[in-house]
């Protein structure tokens, strides 16, 4: 990922009853969860949301075209910039306009959701969508500025971090046992990592190395980061990198 988040470590759903912590919290665009909430009186239902993910998530649903009033189907919106201002209107009627019922609704909810830890947006959604987004943030309102440090959080996400700098994050996780490595387990460590750095392995490789080095070579200190074992192997989002 281009920017690493702390979150919580996650709970294994099947042993909730053994008392581990709850799921972490995330809100979601509903139409990912199955509800027919689009323009178009459809769903995006997400088979990865509602079958993986929803066994190590709690979701917040969350439908701002819904929630301020417009029915389904509905004429669908889009985002129209004018002058400074970037206006949310009707992509047939140019008097539909829901700027400010969204914003305030936008308002409301950062308020109520204040125990999520991040989102999963409908790409291309000109309320909630991360894709051909805009923002107009002024220059000394509080609440502008943050509204314009949010579009840029947003955007830094969504850049992946390079094998470059995974090789880095190897290289010098390596470092913390290599004097503890006999000479035949270096050289192996070493040539793995490069394997990676070449595009021959995928990072799943290097990194189940990595910790089986670290169960015989403990850290505290790795072990307090999140880099090895950033979510449950069900998840396999490293197998892709």
């Amino acid at each position: 990922m281009g920017t690493l988040l702390r979150f919580p470590r996650m709970s294994d759903p099947d042993h909730a009853e053994k008392g581990t912590p709850r799921p972490i919290r995330v809100g979601i665009s509903s139409c990912l969860l199955g509800a027919e909430v689009r323009f178009d009186g459809g769903h995006e239902r997400d088979a990865y949301a509602t079958g993986t993910l929803s066994r190590y998530f709690e979701f917040a649903p969350v439908c701002p075209e819904v929630a301020i009033g417009l029915g389904t189907p509905r004429e669908p919106t889009r985002l129209v910039r004018i002058g400074e201002d970037v206006r949310v209107r009707g992509a047939r009627t140019s008097d539909l306009d829901v700027t400010q019922p969204l914003r305030d609704y936008g308002r409301e909810m950062a308020n109520r959701l204040r125990d999520i830890s991040g989102y999963i947006l409908k790409r291309g959604s000109p309320s909630c969508g991360m894709e051909r987004v805009v923002a107009s943030a002024g220059k000394t309102s509080m609440s502008d500025i943050a509204e314009r440090y949010v579009v840029e959080l947003m955007s830094a996400l969504k850049r992946p971090a390079r094998p470059k700098q995974h090789v880095n994050v190897l290289q010098h996780l390596l470092g913390y046992f290599s004097s503890k490595l006999d000479a035949g387990d270096r050289a192996e460590m070493v040539e793995i990592i490069d394997q990676y750095r070449q595009g021959l392995v995928p990072l799943v490789v290097p990194i189940a190395l990595l910790n089986h080095h670290f169960r015989r070579h403990p850290s505290d200190y790795v072990a307090r980061q999140h880099y090895l074992g950033p979510h449950p192997q069900e998840l396999m989002r490293r197998n892709l990198l």
